[in-house]
């Protein structure tokens, strides 16, 4: 074989190689290759350049695969929840929905909560906006990795509260109770103010797109059935078990206040994302 075919045959493997990088293995081809050259005596002058020139294009497969399989993994183990500083709410809170004449609150909420509500703050803003979740909301709120959120509540009574996140790769995160979010611990007690999470934190979007959904339970007794259902959706690993799991708990979720011997009420509130 004349040395220009030889050469083209290497230009050829490497790139079906780079077409093919999570597989980086020689073709048929280049295995003949290299035995017609050992027969003619060729290969052992020149396969220095042989191996620096695999060598060379491994390298340069793992500059391009390597960081994609890395972006893999961490998206697969990358938290849920999200927390960082943010600014105070000093000058106050911005309320986007405050209440109308003839539109009242939520049904359970007069006696649920003095005050709850979903607060943000942009990124390019100095000011805190606030969405009370007891009555109507009518603008569409849209967040970014850059913006910040947390929650304002206020028992009327005391009430043992349960808040949850369901993202949009369809996880659920526990932010109340829970030790990451806040010290405190249920039952609330009335006419208190709690922030979740706790001051100075704040949560933020880890997704870049689609939606998320918080809901928030209150009750005057304690939710034993609640809390199992959750402790057994976070420790199932089996992704199908676990979106069976995962479907229990919503469906919990939603049947809550609907008993009428069950002295709770839930809000559930969504939010786009960038």
């Amino acid at each position: 074989m004349k040395d220009e075919d030889f050469e083209k045959s290497m230009d050829k493997w490497a790139a079906h190689e780079v077409e093919s990088a999570s597989q980086l293995r020689p073709t048929e081809e280049m295995y003949r290759t290299i035995e017609a050259r050992k027969r003619k005596g060729f290969f052992p002058v020149h396969a220095h350049g042989v191996l620096v020139g695999v060598s060379a294009v491994c390298f340069l497969l793992s500059l391009v695969v390597l960081p994609v399989v890395l972006r893999r993994s961490d998206r697969d183990t990358e938290p849920s929840i999200g927390l960082r500083g943010g600014i105070s709410a000093e000058k106050g809170v911005i309320v986007k929905n405050p209440p109308r004449r003839g539109k009242g609150p939520k049904k359970g909420s007069p006696i649920q909560f003095d005050q709850l509500m979903f607060q943000y703050q942009k990124a390019y803003s100095s000011s805190v906006y606030g969405v009370d979740l007891r009555f109507p909301i009518e603008e569409e709120i849209t967040l970014s990795t850059d913006d910040n959120y947390r929650l304002a509540i206020q028992p009327a009574d005391d009430r043992y509260v349960y808040i949850y996140k369901l993202d949009s790769r369809g996880r659920m995160d526990k932010l109340f109770p829970n030790d990451v979010c806040s010290s405190a611990r249920n039952p609330l007690e009335q006419k208190q103010t709690y922030h979740v999470p706790s001051e100075p934190n704040w949560l933020y979007p880890v997704e870049r797109k689609g939606e998320e959904s918080i809901y928030v339970i209150a009750s005057a007794l304690p939710m034993p059935e609640l809390e199992n259902l959750y402790n057994q959706y976070s420790r199932t690993e089996s992704k199908l078990n676990k979106q069976e799991s995962l479907s229990i708990l919503l469906k919990r979720i939603e049947a809550v206040g609907q008993d009428s011997g069950e002295e709770a009420a839930k809000w559930m509130f969504s939010f786009k994302l960038l």
